[in-house]
């Protein structure tokens, strides 16, 4: 399975979530806000008892880079916010990857449950 979504996201026609923005030369920034999704996960993370903003998806989106590609956390700072999560990086390919990650996230429900209840697991969720 893990395999199969790394392929996923180095594929530059896959899909990606949130807005990758430039903000000086060579420093970028990933936004994602999963409560303005018109698929937001929010009343299911609540049903697990969590926040469901960006200290939630911070632990999923974690949890899901290191089952998948766990080399993706090199030179990557994440910054939860109330709402959402803004990932910074010198790499923008990085971001790309991790954006389309975000898309498998919340297209393959299974993936979703397993990221959650494992990063439950080892406490890396709110």
């Amino acid at each position: 399975m893990f395999e199969e979504i790394n392929k996923i996201i180095i594929d530059n026609r896959s899909p990606m979530r949130g807005r990758i923005h430039e903000i000086e030369f060579n420093k970028f920034r990933l936004d994602y806000y999963d409560i303005y999704e018109e698929d937001s996960s929010m009343q299911y993370l609540m049903s697990k008892q969590l926040q469901g903003g960006g200290e939630t998806w911070y632990g999923i989106i974690n949890q899901a880079i290191k089952f998948v590609n766990p080399s993706l956390n090199n030179g990557v700072d994440f910054d939860p916010e109330a709402d959402g999560l803004a990932i910074w990086s010198n790499n923008k390919s990085k971001l790309e990857q991790i954006s389309r990650l975000i898309n498998v996230i919340k297209t393959e429900e299974s993936f979703l449950v397993n990221c959650v209840e494992t990063a439950k697991i080892t406490g890396t969720i709110e």
